[in-house]
């Protein structure tokens, strides 16, 4: 799971047009849960990362679902609002968040078959 959250991470990276979009949010904590998996991503100033410093303030995001789920969502094979749909994920956030993740995770789709995951 650490391989395809660091993947999303250096795909956000390198898509200019993805941090764009993270411009415009102030300081957002996406957690996600999957079985005994705890990763949290902070996306702030045009920057997706992994959370270092849990003292700061920030909107807060829950994703629950399964590894397999979760890789799905990353790689852009399935979209976020057709796994809640589908009762596949579980996600705690305002609906202008999941607007925004959803694009987020399907304009960085990640070639899970380079990680040798899926």
């Amino acid at each position: 799971m650490m391989e395809m959250i660091q993947s999303f991470l250096t795909k956000v990276k390198e898509c200019n047009h993805v941090r764009s979009l993270l411009n415009k949010e102030d300081c957002l904590l996406v957690h996600f849960i999957c079985g005994q998996q705890n990763i949290e991503v902070i996306l702030k100033n045009g920057e997706c990362t992994l959370l270092h410093d849990p003292s700061e303030s920030f909107i807060k995001c829950e994703i629950y679902g399964d590894e397999e789920t979760v890789e799905q969502l990353l790689s852009g094979e399935r979209k976020l609002r057709f796994l809640m749909q589908n009762g596949r994920l579980q996600v705690m956030a305002s609906f202008r968040t999941l607007l925004l993740l959803e694009a987020l995770f399907y304009l960085t789709k990640i070639d899970t078959k380079s990680l040798n995951i899926i």
